[in-house]
């Protein structure tokens, strides 16, 4: 995974200017519950902030070497440092860029592929070497880190709107998605944009499970029939020409049928759209599950 200078991040504006009809410049006043997980000055993974004491992050980003090739990132969270807000409005508000430091690493893992539950948690792990693996990375690719102190809330840095936990199935509920599909083309994330140095709004669209599935399998014949297949995935395509990247996930999508609220969490996303496969989010149930498996709480 490349890492990148966060001097970039700094130039943060609020102009929308269009990149193209899929994709605006935005910033972290649109999206406050952006953050950057980064080592130095280097970019280890997107972030996104479910509580201000708590961002959920990719563990496969985690699990990268660092310089020293012998320790990986989710080792050494002492040394990284989470970023939110905008560097260039620190001087009109402290609260517009805040800068935290990781205390605990919360990684949970799954034992079986029908059933939604976490299969115990681990605090601050020393190997990833039990988690069950999918064919792209760790099968349940979230992380909860938890920053001390916790953000202050302002204009640029805010908790993310989450949908509820379900009362029912996830099943019925993808199902029920599915059948009412072209619905859900109201969908948007945040994307850190290297080239242009912005942060900019990505457009997506929802992808029924067979469609994903399909396009999977064309792209890579090991996918057939076993990825995507657990019960929190979901898929959604960019509406350009590329999608979001490996270093990307950890980025929230939200959807305007759900009344803007997080739907889920990228954990899966192989080559920036140029193979023309939808990217794999995880469904925010799975969050709740690992928020409450941590913490004995709710995820308000």
């Amino acid at each position: 995974m490349a890492m990148f200078d966060l001097v970039y991040f700094s130039l943060l504006v609020a102009v929308p200017i269009c990149l193209s009809e899929a994709s605006t410049v935005t910033s972290t006043k649109d999206f406050p519950w952006f953050c950057l997980v980064k080592h130095g000055q280097d970019w280890v993974s997107t972030c996104t902030i479910i509580n201000l004491a708590y961002v959920v992050v990719s563990i496969d980003n985690l699990n990268q070497p660092m310089h020293d090739p012998s320790k990986f990132y989710y080792q050494s969270i002492h040394e990284l440092t989470v970023a939110a807000g905008t560097p260039s409005q620190k001087s009109l508000d402290d609260k517009f860029y805040q800068e935290r430091k990781p205390s605990v690493l919360y990684v949970g893992n799954i034992g079986s592929l029908e059933a939604a539950e976490i299969h115990g948690i681990r605090k601050n792990p020393v190997s990833l070497e039990y988690l069950f693996k999918d064919l792209y990375g760790v099968g349940l690719n979230l992380g909860l880190l938890k920053v001390e102190p916790s953000f202050v809330s302002s204009t640029h840095v805010q908790t993310a709107s989450i949908l509820p936990r379900l009362g029912g199935s996830i099943v019925a509920w993808k199902d029920n998605l599915d059948l009412n599909s072209r619905d859900l083309d109201s969908c948007v994330l945040a994307s850190w944009n290297e080239i242009n140095s912005t942060l900019i709004t990505r457009n997506v669209s929802y992808v029924e499970d067979h469609s994903c599935k399909e396009a999977y399998c064309n792209y890579d014949t090991r996918a057939c029939l076993a990825f995507p297949r657990l019960l929190y995935f979901m898929c959604f395509k960019s509406l350009t020409y590329t999608d979001m990247c490996p270093w990307d996930r950890g980025a929230a999508v939200i959807c305007g049928q759900f009344k803007n609220q997080v739907v889920g969490i990228l954990t899966t996303a192989p080559n920036c759209g140029s193979s023309n496969v939808p990217c794999v989010y995880t469904h925010v149930q799975w969050l709740h599950l690992l928020y409450f498996a941590a913490t004995n709480g709710d995820l308000k």
